[in-house]
C-alpha cells in the first residue's frame, strides 16, 4: 500500500490555488465558517436518474462535478482532494465500536479538456484504486509520499468532499404531539481551505416519499468571504443543470454563469459606449486649438541653470508659432514623397524642435516612429531596418554623437530639424506664406498616427501600429475624465519611444493646455527640481503628471508636503503594477491631488482601464500596505474581457487572462503577421454587442494582453501578474526571453536565464 500511494502521488502539486478574497496566511488557521443550501427538487431528480442511467454512484458523480469547479476557479488540471472514508471494510470489525475513518487522497488528471462523461471515468477509476488501498492510515501515507510542507496549508491535499446518505421520517411523540427534527450545528471552525459536504436525504413524511440532495461548503474565513462561498456554489447547481443535460461536453465548455452573470460581465460592465469626434485625426484637435489661442504657450522647455541641479526656463512657442512651423515641415514632407500610413523615424532629445516634428509628421500624413537616441547602436539599427523607414527627423548633435546616422546619410533622408530650416523654407518659396498653412492630406481616422517599438521574446522588438481613431478616442476622454482644464499644463520627463508620454504632449495641446518638457537623464530628479522651481514662482500647478509607480515614490522623497500640495491637480500612474507604498505619501500630504491608475498596453492606446485611487480619510480606511491597487474599468469605447484559456468567461473573483476590445486596439505588429494573429484574436462577443445594439466600431478583434487579473464584486479589476515572463521595470516592458536570447547567442554561453531582483 505504501508503494502505491508514493507511486499515486508522487509530483502532485502541493497546493490547489484557489482564488481567495485575502492572501493565504503564512501559518495555517482554522477559523471558519458554513453555508448550507439545497438543490432544488427537480434538480435532485435529475441528478438521481442521471446516476441510474450512466451506471455510477452519487458520490463519483458529484465528485467529478465538484473537480470540475475547482478545475474552472484554479485553472489547474492535476486536482487532489481529500474525502473520509468509513474504513469498516471488514465483517469482523462491524460490531466495533469505535473510530475507524481514514482519509484518502484522490488525485484526478483532468488535463486534455475531456467530456464530462469521460471525467467520470476517471474520476471512476481513481475511487476505486483508492478504495482498494484504504487502509494505509493518512499520516502513514504523507510520511511515505514526503511532499513539500508549508506551515500555511495542509499537506497533499487543501479541499475534502464528502457525502453522506440518510433516511429519515418525521416523528412525532404520541405522549406531546412534539415533532423531532434535526437542527444544523457548527464548531466555526474549517480544517482545510475548503470542505464540500453533501447529503442525500430520502424522506418519509406527510407528503409521502421524498428525495433531496443537499448540504454545505465549510470554508477558512481567513481566505474566503461568505459572498464568495454563495457565488461558488450557485456556479456548482449550475453546473449540475448542465451535466444533467448534457454529459458529452467538454469540461471546459461546460456553462457555469447564469444568464444575469454573463450580462453583468459581458455587456454591462462593457456598456461604455460614447460619442467622439470618431472622423478627425490628432492633428486636427491641435490645430483647432491654434485657431482658438494662437498666443496662448503650447511648449515650455526647461534647460540646467548655473548651479548643479538647478533648472531655469529655455526655448518657448505659442500655439500659432507652433501650428505655423509643424505645417512648413509637414509641407516639405509632402514634397519628399510622405504618403498615409508611412513612417517617419524621429529620433530627437526633448525639445520644441521634437515636437514640432512629432506634429509635422501627422500633418504630412505620415505616423511617427519614436526612436530613443540613447538605444544601444545595436537596437538603432535593428529598428531603422526593421521598420523601413526613408525619412528620419533628428537633430545635427545627435547625428554627430550617434555614428550609425551619419552612415546611413545616403539610404535615408536625414532631416535635421534645428540646422535644415533655411533650406525646408526655401524648398516652399512658391508655397503661398512659405506653407504656413494647414497642409491638406488623404489621411482618415483609420490611418496610422504612430508605431512604437516594444520589447520581443525572440529577442527582436516589434512595432506596435497604432491609429489615429484609438489615439482621438483616448485624447477626447482624457479631457472629460482629467483635470487638464484646471492647472496649467503637463511635464514631459520621459522618452517619447514610451507612450507614456502620449498623456504628457498629446493631452494638453488638444486643450489648449502648455507642454513642459524637462532636459535629457536624471528623470526623476528633474522633475523634482522643476515642481521646487514652479514653487517658488507661485505658479500654478500642474494640470496633470504622467508617471510611474517606482518614479512617484521616488518623487515623494524629494519633496515637502507643501511641495507635494503645490505640484499637480493629479498624478496619472502606470507602466507596473501600482501598490499601496507607491502613494502613501501622496495620500497623506496632498489629499486634494488625484491618484488614478491607468492601465494599458502599447497595443491598445496607452490606457484603456483607470482607477481612482482614494485620498484623505477613505485613503486611511481603505489601505493595506504592501497590497495591489486595482486597475478599475475601463475607459469610453472600450470592453474589457477576463477569460480562461478555452476564451470563456470567468466569473467573478476568479483570474483570467485580459482581453481588450474597443475603439482603442491596435492595427498590431508591423511586418509581424504570425505574431499579430497570434495577440489580436477574433471577438467572441462581438455580435452579443451588436444584438444589445452598441454603435461600436473596431469590436470585430480583441487583444490578448497575457496579464492575469481578476473582477471584484463592484466590477473593479484588479491585476494578479504575467502568463508569460514579460517584466515591467521603471514602467519599461521588458521581455526576459529577449535578454536570455542575446546572451545565449555567445558562443561560450551554453544557457542563460534572466530575472527580476528584489528591490
Amino acid at each position: 500500500e505504501i508503494a502505491y500511494w508514493k507511486e499515486r502521488l508522487s509530483g502532485s502539486p502541493p497546493l490547489l490555488e484557489l482564488p481567495t478574497d485575502r492572501p493565504r496566511p503564512a501559518m495555517q488557521t482554522f477559523a471558519g465558517d458554513y453555508q448550507s443550501f439545497t438543490l432544488p427538487d427537480g434538480l435532485s431528480r435529475n441528478i438521481r436518474d442521471f446516476c441510474q442511467r450512466e451506471g455510477i454512484t452519487l458520490f463519483m458523480f458529484l465528485l467529478a462535478a465538484f473537480k470540475t469547479l475547482l478545475y474552472r476557479y484554479s485553472g489547474q488540471d492535476d486536482i487532489s482532494i481529500g474525502t473520509p472514508i468509513a474504513n469498516r471494510n471488514r465483517v469482523e470489525i462491524e460490531s466495533l465500536i469505535g473510530f475507524f475513518v481514514n482519509t484518502l487522497v484522490l488525485r484526478t488528471d483532468l488535463s486534455g479538456a475531456p467530456t464530462f462523461r469521460d471525467l467520470m471515468q476517471r474520476v471512476r477509476d481513481v475511487s476505486l484504486d483508492a478504495y482498494a488501498h484504504q487502509d494505509l492510515p493518512f499520516e502513514m501515507v504523507v510520511d511515505a509520499v514526503q511532499p513539500e510542507r508549508d506551515l500555511s496549508h495542509s499537506p497533499l491535499f487543501q479541499v475534502m468532499f464528502a457525502l453522506q446518505s440518510t433516511q429519515m421520517m418525521s416523528q412525532t411523540l404520541p405522549a406531546s404531539g412534539l415533532m423531532l427534527s434535526p437542527i444544523e450545528a457548527h464548531s466555526g471552525t474549517s480544517k482545510f481551505d475548503l470542505t464540500l459536504f453533501m447529503i442525500e436525504e430520502e424522506m418519509m413524511g406527510r407528503k409521502g416519499h421524498q428525495y433531496n440532495i443537499s448540504g454545505a461548503i465549510e470554508y477558512n474565513t481567513d481566505l474566503f468571504n461568505s459572498e464568495t462561498i454563495v457565488r461558488m456554489f450557485d456556479h456548482f447547481e449550475r453546473l449540475l443543470e448542465a451535466i444533467t443535460e448534457d454529459p458529452d461536453q467538454r469540461i471546459v465548455d461546460i456553462p457555469i454563469l447564469s444568464e444575469p452573470e454573463f450580462q453583468q460581465l459581458i455587456v454591462e460592465w462593457n456598456s461604455t459606449f460614447a460619442e467622439t469626434h470618431k472622423e478627425i485625426c490628432t492633428h486636427q484637435l491641435i490645430e483647432h486649438q491654434a485657431e482658438l489661442y494662437p498666443s496662448q504657450l503650447a511648449i515650455q522647455m526647461y534647460k540646467h541653470g548655473s548651479q548643479p541641479g538647478e533648472l531655469a526656463y529655455g526655448d518657448r512657442i505659442t500655439y500659432g508659432d507652433l501650428n505655423r512651423k509643424a505645417n512648413q515641415l509637414a509641407h516639405y514632407l509632402q514634397l519628399n514623397g510622405l504618403n498615409a500610413d508611412q513612417l517617419v523615424g524621429l529620433c530627437m532629445d526633448r525639445s520644441v524642435d521634437m515636437v514640432i516634428g512629432l506634429l509635422a509628421i501627422m500633418k504630412a500624413g505620415g505616423a511617427y516612429l519614436p526612436i530613443d537616441p540613447s538605444y544601444p547602436v545595436e537596437r538603432l539599427a535593428f529598428i531603422l531596418e526593421d521598420s523601413g523607414i526613408d525619412i528620419l527627423l533628428t537633430q545635427s548633435g545627435l547625428v554627430e554623437r550617434i555614428p550609425l546616422l551619419d552612415d546611413l546619410a545616403e539610404e535615408l533622408h536625414i532631416v535635421r530639424v534645428d540646422r535644415d530650416w533655411d533650406q525646408i523654407e526655401g524648398s516652399l518659396k512658391d508655397f503661398p506664406d512659405k506653407g504656413q498653412e494647414n497642409p491638406t492630406s488623404v489621411l482618415a481616422p483609420d490611418n496610422l498616427a504612430y508605431v512604437i517599438y516594444t520589447s520581443g521574446s525572440t529577442g527582436k522588438p516589434k512595432g506596435t501600429m497604432i491609429s489615429h481613431r484609438g489615439l482621438v478616442n483616448y485624447l477626447e476622454w482624457v479631457q472629460q475624465a482629467y483635470p487638464i482644464a484646471e492647472g496649467k499644463g503637463a511635464p514631459v520627463h520621459s522618452s517619447i519611444s514610451f507612450d507614456l508620454t502620449v498623456t504628457g504632449i498629446f493631452g494638453p495641446l488638444v486643450a489648449g493646455r502648455s507642454v513642459y518638457l524637462l532636459p535629457e537623464g536624471l528623470d526623476v530628479e528633474n522633475l523634482g527640481q522643476t515642481i521646487k522651481l514652479e514653487t517658488q514662482l507661485g505658479s500654478d500647478p500642474f494640470s496633470l503628471i504622467k508617471i510611474t509607480p517606482a518614479h512617484l515614490k521616488l518623487l515623494g522623497e524629494q519633496l515637502s508636503a507643501q511641495e507635494a500640495i503645490d505640484s499637480t491637480h493629479a498624478f496619472i500612474i502606470g507602466g507596473e503594477n501600482l501598490l499601496d507604498e507607491h502613494i502613501a505619501f501622496w495620500q497623506k500630504n496632498s489629499p486634494g491631488t488625484q491618484l488614478v491608475n491607468e492601465y494599458g498596453p502599447t497595443e491598445t492606446v496607452v490606457g484603456c482601464c483607470v482607477y481612482w485611487a482614494p485620498t484623505g480619510e477613505e485613503a486611511r480606511l481603505e489601505g493595506h500596505p504592501g497590497s495591489a491597487v486595482p486597475i478599475g474599468r475601463p475607459i469610453i469605447n472600450t470592453q474589457l474581457y477576463i477569460l480562461d484559456q478555452y476564451q470563456q468567461p470567468v466569473p467573478v473573483g476568479v483570474p483570467g487572462e485580459l482581453y481588450i476590445g474597443g475603439m482603442g486596439v491596435g492595427r498590431g505588429y508591423l511586418k509581424r503577421p504570425v505574431l499579430t494573429a497570434e495577440r489580436f484574436v477574433p471577438n467572441p462577443f462581438a455580435e452579443c454587442l451588436q444584438n444589445e445594439g452598441f454603435n461600436l466600431q473596431n469590436i470585430d478583434r480583441i487583444y490578448r494582453t497575457g496579464d492575469l487579473v481578476r473582477y471584484h464584486p463592484g466590477g473593479e479589476i484588479e491585476f494578479l501578474g504575467r502568463l508569460d515572463f514579460q517584466v515591467k521595470v521603471r514602467g519599461f516592458r521588458v521581455e526576459l526571453g529577449e535578454i536570455e536570447s542575446i546572451l545565449a547567442a555567445h558562443l561560450k554561453v551554453k544557457e542563460a536565464v534572466a530575472w527580476v531582483a528584489a528591490g
